[in-house]
């Protein structure tokens, strides 16, 4: 009997199909499916009461129930949701609920469930666009069908992805809406890619950023439809939320969304991190210099909004993905959770850093894709505890993340040339 030499043997075990890759794909799947499951739990204790997902569900029953959806959290939670007396005092946010008048309109049909019933299918709906979403995104870049179900069930259980879940966040979604609109574009389907952006930027703001490599690329139609498009959806949440409501939302992002969070160690965003050493604030021991910080912040915001515009990025090829990274930096409060949305430009990055065969270079993304799918480190202290120590080394890794896959792309020779497909 012929036996087969080692280096054929480990290699037929590591290549597809292979022993090996089947085991890690059978692990992947258990683990994501494990996560959403896990989570799914929490909505049995009384940590479901702090979740964000309480806080756009009591806004909506407040609405529902003809009363101002942004009102204090506190209130509203307490009204609605009844919990624990300790649970009330110190894990629920005081000010506005700070989400737009469409997400809380679209959050009312959930209120005719129970709100531990509502939070698993939320929990739930939002593991199925995170799953579905890297799926869609490896088909459109040519993987099999059996591979893409992988990645995206196995998407499920990266940290960044499971805080998304846990919080009862709208990343999931968020990513998803991304992916549309990225492979929209790629198919020359302008007017669905700007809907499709217009409809991630009425969830939540941010994602307007994106429409910025559109005008990049001369897509100006879908940058139109976009703007439109939020335009519409968040009129049509303010109709349904009352048009008086607008102030308490303007409110609350100027006092709870902004003032009260840009100073934070759990703000990821240059801002915060422009910001957190220039001006006296609660969280960490810093210089009192407020025009310096805010004129930093600004420029640096400022710039990642240019780099955007010339999409200089050799990092991942694809003109869209590249501005992910700089969104997440301009943008002035930005969570942990929000790395979830820069998945695609690991998957591209380190597929480019594989093609290109420069090892440096490939443990360089190695290394800045890891930080950025953790997100903040385990263990860290809880932020109005934290030591400014733990804050520059542990709180802002995921920000010098950022940077650094700012920088792979600026410098790693590779444009993309004007014009390009996203």
């Amino acid at each position: 009997m012929e036996v087969k030499p080692a280096t054929s043997r480990l290699h037929g075990a590591l290549g597809p199909g292979g022993p090996v890759i089947r085991l890690a794909a059978a692990l992947g799947i258990a683990l994501g499916l494990l996560s959403v499951f896990a989570h799914a739990l929490e909505y049995r204790g009384a940590e479901r009461f702090s979740k964000d997902f309480a806080i756009d569900y009591s806004s909506a029953l407040a609405l529902r129930h003809g009363e101002d959806p942004y009102l204090p959290i506190h209130d509203l939670v307490a009204r609605y949701l009844h919990p624990p007396e300790e649970m009330l005092r110190h894990h629920i946010l005081p000010g506005g609920n700070w989400h737009p008048p469409f997400k809380v309109a679209i959050t009312v049909p959930f209120t005719y469930l129970s709100y531990r019933t509502a939070g698993v299918i939320w929990e739930i709906l939002s593991a199925m666009c995170i799953a579905l979403a890297l799926a869609m995104f490896g088909r459109e870049l040519g993987w099999s069908r059996r591979v893409a179900i992988v990645a995206g069930i196995s998407a499920c259980a990266l940290p960044v992805a499971q805080i998304d879940l846990s919080a009862g966040q709208l990343n999931g979604p968020i990513l998803l809406l991304l992916v549309l609109t990225w492979r929209s574009m790629r198919r020359s389907e302008g007017t669905r890619g700007g809907a499709w952006l217009g409809f991630a930027a009425a969830l939540k703001f941010f994602p307007a950023f994106m429409a910025l490599p559109l005008l990049a690329m001369g897509r100006r139609r879908a940058f139109a439809i976009a703007v439109v498009t939020t335009i519409v959806l968040t009129g049509a949440g303010l109709l349904a939320a009352g048009p008086a409501t607008a102030g308490g939302h303007l409110g609350a992002l100027r006092n709870e969304g902004f003032s009260y969070w840009e100073t934070s160690p759990a703000n990821l965003s240059w801002w915060g991190f422009a910001s957190r050493w220039l001006t006296s604030n609660g969280w960490v021991s810093g210089a009192d210099l407020p025009v310096a910080s805010q004129a930093l912040a600004i420029i640096g915001a400022g710039a990642f909004a240019l780099l955007a515009l010339r999409a200089p990025d050799g990092a991942t090829g694809e003109r869209f993905w590249a501005a992910v990274p700089l969104m997440l930096l301009a943008w002035p409060i930005v969570w942990n959770h929000y790395l979830l949305l820069a998945a695609p430009w690991v998957v591209l990055a380190v597929r480019r850093a594989l093609d290109d065969g420069s090892r440096p270079r490939l443990v360089a993304v190695g290394v800045v894709s890891l930080v950025v799918v953790v997100g903040l480190p385990p263990g860290l202290a809880e932020i109005n505890r934290a030591s400014s120590t733990q804050v520059a080394l542990g709180y802002q890794l995921p920000t010098l993340g950022l940077l650094a896959a700012v920088a792979l792309g600026l410098f790693s020779g590779r444009r993309v040339p004007a014009g390009a497909v996203p």
